[in-house]
């Protein structure tokens, strides 16, 4: 099986495609090796960043740790983790097993009261233009909440192997980047084609996990549910005399 392509190795790979003296010059002026300054470099990682912002799924989980103020109901996303995309679905814990904050609509968080009488333990939270936004406002601090959250690929070092489902498809987009350059091709073609490209990744499945069960869960606030759990199996002898 072939090994996955490091940074460099897609680097070259476009170079040799796109086959221009002078953008040879700029980024491998020694063959074989990238220059630290190489446009290309910047092209990948631009690339990289369109196709995560693109299918957010498909990127490194990550997490980290923030301050829930008593009273503060409103967090900016990008203050809290510098490389968030988007959050895992329902991926707010509190702290000591206090409870995971269910992800809602902010319509639906906007109907919900927010006066000094109606603060609580938050429950549900949503997001907004990069702002989360929590339901019930908090009565209490919590030091130390959890986030999980999809993240931005970090800077590539030379021998890195990007985190994404296919290498040629990284290749080809730097490859169009330089034909760009080169005023062979129209601004916008590599962005089209890694729209197109993520589009046919997210449909196949590649690079990603379902967020959610195979069991559709019920939703507690219409079935709150209630009495003595019972074992799957004993439906057939619970019975009532």
């Amino acid at each position: 099986m072939a090994n996955r392509l490091s940074r460099d190795t897609v680097l070259l790979r476009a170079l040799a495609l796109i086959d221009s003296p002078r953008l040879n010059e700029l980024d491998q002026p020694t063959a074989g090796t990238i220059t630290s300054a190489a446009l290309t470099i910047a092209w990948l990682q631009e690339g990289l960043d369109l196709a995560h912002n693109l299918f957010p799924q498909a990127a490194q989980m990550k997490s980290t740790t923030f301050n829930i103020t008593a009273g503060t109901a409103t967090y900016t996303a990008t203050t809290i983790a510098s490389d968030f995309i988007l959050d895992f679905r329902d991926g707010i814990l509190l702290p000591d097993d206090k409870g995971r904050l269910m992800r809602k609509g902010v319509n639906w968080l906007l109907s919900q009261r927010i006066g000094s009488t109606s603060r609580g333990k938050p429950a549900w939270y949503g997001l907004h233009n990069g702002l989360i936004i929590l339901r019930p406002v908090p009565s209490e601090a919590y030091t130390s909440t959890t986030l999980y959250y999809y993240a931005l690929p970090a800077v590539l070092a030379s021998a890195t192997v990007p985190s994404f489902p296919m290498d040629l498809t990284l290749v080809e987009y730097v490859h169009l980047r330089g034909r760009e350059w080169l005023r062979e091709l129209p601004a916008g073609t590599a962005e089209k084609y890694m729209i197109d490209a993520v589009a046919r990744l997210q449909s196949a499945g590649l690079g990603s996990e379902s967020e959610t069960d195979d069991v559709i869960p019920l939703d507690r606030q219409v079935f709150p549910g209630g009495g003595t759990p019972t074992d799957s199996a004993d439906w057939f002898t619970n019975v009532n005399a």
